[in-house]
């Protein structure tokens, strides 16, 4: 999966490497229960994918 279709996320993660690393990290952030990002978007409901989504709008308002 290519993050650059959503561009605005380049502000979180400069590097495309960077990107791909963050999806493929468990992350211990209650959203993820130290799951990585990429297996909660897969999870195969439609709600996984806002809640990641989400998680990274927060992050960009900080």
């Amino acid at each position: 999966m290519s993050w650059e279709s959503t561009g605005h996320y380049r502000f979180l993660f400069s590097e495309e490497e960077q990107r791909d690393q963050w999806l493929h990290t468990p992350n211990d952030n209650p959203l993820f229960s130290g799951s990585i990002p990429m297996e909660k978007m897969l999870h195969g409901l439609v709600a996984d994918l806002a809640i990641v989504r989400d998680f990274l709008d927060s992050q960009l308002v900080g």
